[in-house]
């Protein structure tokens, strides 16, 4: 596996007065306003996976990146920025409760070869002067499977291949593909088995074969499948390989106390 460690975010903070729960930014704070505390946004990011259909080296660029805070849910005015425009001094923030998000990335609902998602959240909690510090873990919202083979030696024995998926997301659909580029699955939070068929039409006097396993992933998890084919004794087999040493994706974002 791949460790995307990393999940970004961008910041651009707008001044907008003293108004409650909106963004401000200040240079100096010899006079904090009673109810106001201060926090200061910092992204790092060590990601960087490179893949044909996506490049996944971009989830390691922290200018890609947006950050927002929100509050009950809803943005809070003037807090929504790109990491390059991100301010240098402490942000201004009514006392409360407050949910900063950290994403890049196109989201999708069931799967996808073209689109990569990745996401962060962490809660802050405003109730002090003193200025604050906030984590933020970024990770794919999506599983990532790769099934490699020479095309070449399976064109020897096969007329045609395709892999066949189910997940939950994809209800009683089947997706099909015949590629080796790398696949974006939604899967269940907690996890889930999913289900792939690999399909082979025979060639000459070889024999039609479907092969089906089923691979537990969990959203930021990658998988690794090889299938090979051999001859032996004029039989053909195939060998099919999953490498369980992928490490998951994950992206740290880290906004530390110490930039306030």
């Amino acid at each position: 596996m791949i460790k995307l460690k990393q999940f970004l975010g961008g910041l651009i903070c707008a001044l907008c007065g003293w108004m409650l729960t909106a963004c401000s930014s200040d240079e100096d704070s010899l006079q904090i306003p009673e109810g106001k505390g201060y926090v200061k946004l910092n992204l790092t990011t060590n990601a960087g996976f490179q893949t044909k259909a996506v490049n996944e080296s971009e989830y390691a660029d922290v200018n890609n990146y947006t950050v927002q805070i929100l509050k009950d849910g809803k943005l809070v005015e003037g807090c929504t920025w790109k990491y390059s425009d991100m301010p240098q001094e402490p942000i201004g923030l009514s006392f409360g409760s407050y949910v900063v998000k950290a994403f890049y990335g196109t989201d999708f609902e069931k799967v996808s070869q073209d689109d990569l998602y990745s996401e962060g959240t962490a809660n802050l909690k405003l109730d002090t002067t003193e200025p604050q510090s906030v984590n933020i873990t970024c990770q794919a919202t999506c599983a990532k499977l790769t099934v490699n083979y020479d095309d070449a030696e399976i064109k020897k024995y096969f007329e045609g291949f395709n892999i066949g998926l189910s997940t939950q997301a994809l209800g009683a659909g089947i997706y099909t593909y015949a590629n080796t580029d790398p696949i974006y699955l939604k899967v269940a939070n907690e996890g889930e088995q999913v289900s792939v068929t690999y399909t082979f039409t025979g060639k000459d006097s070889y024999k039609d074969q479907t092969i089906s396993r089923k691979y537990t992933l969990e959203p930021g998890q990658s998988k690794e499948v090889t299938i090979t084919p051999s001859v032996t004794s004029g039989k053909l087999s195939l060998t099919i390989t999953v490498d369980e040493t992928v490490e998951t994706i994950d992206c740290p974002i880290e906004i530390p106390s110490d930039w306030i």
